[in-house]
């Protein structure tokens, strides 16, 4: 889920213009420069659609468990408290890589060499943060 809403979001210029009207998402900077994007493969795309037919995102947040019950009487669907709880925790993944993504350096999350990065400077903050607090230092 997070590499869609990485290649849906717009990223903001470095200068820090937030004219989102004229920004083109990673997806359309992609198809125009003819670049292939290699996804990951995905156990259960069922899912992935049923998310998109409600709608990854509602009013800027998460879609609530009411705006999925309420799609289900709709549609004739009949999801299982599964399947309901994990289209809610695949939207707030999404709402969460949507608002990463708009720093134009994110890498793409499908990336293994950045997430392993991502993760080496998250571990080297935690150490940094925990021995400022031991010995008092900022």
């Amino acid at each position: 889920m997070r590499q869609l809403a990485w290649l849906h979001t717009a990223p903001k210029p470095a200068g820090g213009d937030n004219l989102t009207s004229i920004r083109k998402s990673r997806a359309e900077q992609f198809d125009e420069s003819e670049k292939f994007i290699d996804m990951p493969a995905c156990d259960l795309p069922y899912m992935i659609d049923y998310l998109f037919q409600i709608g990854p995102v509602i009013n800027s947040g998460a879609i609530p468990h009411s705006e999925i019950e309420s799609w289900q009487k709709n549609t004739g669907y009949k999801l299982n408290g599964w399947e309901a709880a994990t289209l809610r925790r695949l939207s707030i993944s999404y709402l969460n890589e949507s608002s990463l993504a708009e720093d134009i350096n994110r890498p793409a999350p499908f990336d293994p060499d950045a997430a392993e990065n991502i993760m080496k400077e998250k571990a080297a903050k935690a150490f940094a943060a925990s021995m400022a607090g031991r010995f008092g230092r900022k």
